[in-house]
């Protein structure tokens, strides 16, 4: 079986290894990075993800700039075409936007501190960590969203098609 899609099959093996390579991702972050939250500084993920939610603007303003990736995802590479390279970029994406969320947070609490020293140490990526996985949580829940109404849209108008070749015979 090759990459390419079976006439039986709706799944190519590209898109197995892809979804197998997330799920294996996860399955660390879950199991070995957590437990470093608690081991390190006694905190759990909740309460670095916390810190990202107790900033009301800068939660709005990270949705927000979720929401306009996953609309330039949309259209640059609209779905049904380039899969790998539509999720490589999601991920990439995904990845940016955490990084700029978790500067941001610690830039706030370096600034309240009155300290610009260790800006990059493990908080910074603890909390790297914690908004990795809220924006890879909003923007998969937007582009879920998305997916649907192009899905339904798509079938509509294949309906309307057949309704309307029907018409035209009759």
């Amino acid at each position: 079986m090759s990459g390419r899609q079976d006439a039986n099959s709706q799944v190519s093996v590209v898109d197995l290894l892809v979804i197998a390579v997330i799920v294996l991702f996860s399955r660390v972050l879950i199991e070995q990075v957590m437990p470093l939250f608690y081991e390190s500084f006694d905190l759990y993920f909740g309460d670095f993800l916390f810190q990202t939610l107790a900033n009301f603007s800068l939660t709005l303003g990270a949705v927000f700039a979720d929401f306009f990736i996953v609309r330039f995802l949309t259209r640059r590479f609209p779905y049904g075409g380039r899969v790998i390279v539509r999720s490589l970029v999601e991920v990439a994406a995904i990845m940016v936007m955490a990084f700029v969320t978790s500067l941001m947070v610690r830039v706030d609490q370096q600034h309240q501190q009155h300290s610009l020293t260790g800006l990059f140490d493990r908080l910074f990526f603890f909390t790297y960590v914690s908004n990795l996985v809220f924006n890879a949580v909003v923007i998969l829940t937007i582009d879920l969203v998305l997916y649907y109404r192009w899905t339904n849209r798509k079938a509509v108008a294949v309906e309307a098609e057949k309704r309307a070749k029907a018409n035209y015979q009759y």
